[in-house]
């Protein structure tokens, strides 16, 4: 069969590399053919080598470049410029040494990091495929699966999004992939967190091959770096001090232009321009939609037999839909969750733990410092992010309190670009104003706030819990009572000041008592006795009963006529802090009580505190009825397979 002739692939320049013309590609223009190199020649063409990004995949190719900076620039991908270096082969390598290199890089990088022992877990057999959104195509997203194999790879996201772990199942998999013979490359890493810009990436490389054993590639790296047969991870760009980030990125812009055959994946936070000469195709990590997160539940906590319930809870809690969509703050709160310390209704323990992360101990536990200025201490951080929950970084000439360092307002745009660097819990919109990545954090902070300028904490608790029943939904009920010393007493205070029991209010006491707190005995029987006397009037005309369909656990109806509309709104909204938090201290109480009290009415409340599911709610002209219904009908039921190696496991 004739071999297919050659053609000059029309190409525009971007930074360093080459990509196909899409204006010469939506024309619809044939390709010129390989005759007409000549003739571009005569007309002044430059021929230089360089690389061309094509279907994610990148190739050195010869470039031809126009005279005029109007005219089309040509690449020739089936000719490439050699370097007489390129000509010497690597030595030999046994199927022993392959097979022990396999076994260091699997040690060394087949588990996931974290701070508690609990969130590392076996990438082999416990990874879930994230998606990514491809900058350069409109934000179109594509699984891992599809970009893996893309030559030169930035990846970029917020603190936690799960980078490192990408790059690490990225490093098994080419070592698989070397070790089954299925590909020539060699996977080989450099932390950038441990990167001394002051010596030569090479130099850096050729001692990581040798601190895992692979004295024959330290030996010879320079030839299987020109021979393309290495795939080199640079992991956490923004993991260097911004003082030493500009001279490492120098070092490895030249790196990667002396040896362009070699395949790169380079990681990063957000905010920081990432430039090499052979130019990189950039994809931005995406949040864990909810298939991913309940894989990810279903891996972690499978053999707690409890996954199910964990994830069902998770899910009732709307204000956590941002620590969900972010594998680090989950897995946090799955391993606080295995050693049965929190419930996912404690928003406020939830919340504060994955702010203290990104804060402080997750730099703080890896060792890493990002900048030697000390302007951003964890305390500052924590003033600075008040200080936005409260909108005072949008008054004019309000200097952010961060000590001696910054004097005046000017710099506060990048004092805030570094905190959302540094702890990924701030937003900048189109316009330049900052927010936070979800309010659930500006509620935490604005509580924080409120707590320090109490003067008489009791008084201003009691204050808020009669407030209207929006405090409830913005969770700030939780948040202060959290925050607050002395809870027990406080909370008695409002149970014996207050007049009628009104729904608001026991929402609020629902939402308190909730958390993990250190209540008596007589605190819990008041908080039960008030939200039962609340309850009695509105549930007087409710029956209840399980309802014949099978993906319906319960039932419960309540006639509208003559029912004050507020009143109903408060009683939805207590119906579901009740069961949002049924396997909590509060529902406990309220479910001895009911059991003691024997109230007919009431009957229908302690079933909601046992029923599993998801609580909705239907009204008509008469009648309200809530149903919980079973949240995943059809999910896996039997223990977690070991995946087959590296075998797309993504619900796409």
């Amino acid at each position: 069969m004739p071999e297919q002739p050659r053609e000059l692939i029309p190409v525009d320049a971007r930074g360093g590399f080459y990509v196909v013309s899409q204006d010469w590609v939506t024309a619809d223009l044939p390709f010129p053919s390989l005759s007409e190199r000549e003739r571009l020649m005569r007309r002044g063409y430059k021929v230089h080598k360089g690389v061309v990004h094509i279907n994610g995949r990148s190739q050195q190719a010869t470039i031809l470049d126009p005279p005029d900076d109007g005219d089309q620039s040509f690449a020739d991908i089936g000719e490439r410029i050699v370097d007489p270096d390129e000509d010497c082969l690597p030595s030999e390598v046994s199927s022993e040494e392959i097979e022990q290199y396999w076994s260091v890089v699997q040690d060394r990088f087949g588990r996931s990091e974290g701070i508690l022992p609990e969130q590392r877990a076996e990438i082999l057999t416990s990874f879930v495929e994230p998606k990514l959104a491809l900058s350069l195509s409109g934000s179109k997203a594509v699984t891992w699966g599809n970009l893996r194999e893309s030559s030169y790879l930035l990846v970029s996201g917020a603190p936690g999004s799960g980078k490192t772990t990408l790059l690490r199942q990225w490093l098994l998999w080419h070592a698989d992939r070397r070790r089954r013979g299925a590909a020539e490359l060699l996977p080989l890493c450099l932390s950038l967190r441990d990167y001394n810009p002051d010596e030569s990436v090479e130099t850096a490389l050729v001692r990581q091959a040798a601190q895992v054993g692979a004295h024959w590639l330290a030996s010879d790296f320079k030839t299987f770096a020109n021979r393309g047969l290495l795939a080199i991870g640079f992991d956490g760009l923004d993991e260097v001090p911004v003082e030493d980030r500009q001279a490492a990125l120098d070092r490895l812009s030249h790196f990667t232009s002396v040896f362009p055959r070699c395949r790169y994946l380079v990681t990063t936070r957000p905010g920081i321009d990432v430039q090499l000469d052979v130019g990189l195709e950039q994809a931005d990590l995406l949040p864990f939609d909810q298939s991913r997160v309940r894989q990810l539940a279903y891996y972690r906590l499978h053999s707690m037999g409890a996954w199910k319930n964990f994830t069902t809870r998770m899910e009732a809690e709307p204000a956590l839909s941002w620590i969900m969509g972010n594998p680090l703050a989950l897995t946090l709160v799955m391993s606080r969750y295995l050693r049965r310390e929190i419930r996912p209704s404690f928003v406020g323990e939830i919340v504060e733990a994955v702010i203290e992360m990104f804060v402080d101990t997750w730099d703080s536990s890896r060792g890493i410092v990002r900048t030697r200025n000390r302007m951003l201490s964890p305390a500052a951080k924590r003033k600075v992010l008040a200080w936005v929950a409260e909108g005072r970084h949008l008054e004019k000439d309000v200097v952010l309190p961060i000590g001696d360092t910054v004097t005046d307002s000017s710099q506060n745009a990048k004092v805030l670009a570094m905190l959302s660097e540094h702890t990924g819990l701030l937003k900048a919109s189109d316009d330049g104003i900052w927010s936070f990545s979800s309010s659930v954090f500006r509620e935490y902070f604005n509580a924080t706030m409120s707590v320090s300028a109490l003067t008489s904490k009791a008084g201003a608790f009691r204050r808020l819990l009669t407030r209207p029943l929006e405090n409830a939904r913005s969770h700030i009920a939780r948040f202060v009572g959290f925050l607050s010393s002395d809870i027990d007493s406080q909370i008695l205070e409002v149970l014996n000041k207050l007049g009628t029991p009104e729904l608001a209010t026991a929402v609020h006491l629902t939402d308190v008592v909730s958390q993990g707190l250190p209540l008596k005995r007589s605190t819990l029987d008041k908080y039960a006795l008030f939200v039962s006397t609340a309850l009695k009037e509105p549930l007087q005309s409710v029956h209840a009963g399980h309802s014949p369909a099978s993906h319906c656990a319960f039932c419960l109806h309540l006639a509208l006529a003559a029912k004050d509309q507020l009143k109903i709104n408060d009683l939805e909204a207590l119906m579901a802090a009740l069961h949002r938090s049924r396997d909590g201290i509060a529902a406990g109480a309220l479910r001895t009580f009911l059991q003691a009290d024997k109230a007919p009415h009431l009957q229908a409340i302690e079933e909601l505190l046992n029923a599993e599911g998801e609580l909705s709610v239907e009204r008509s002209d008469e009648n309200i009825t809530w149903k919980v219904t079973e949240l995943m009908p059809e999910v896996p039921s039997g223990p977690p397979e070991a995946n087959a190696p590296f075998v797309s496991n993504a619900i796409h």
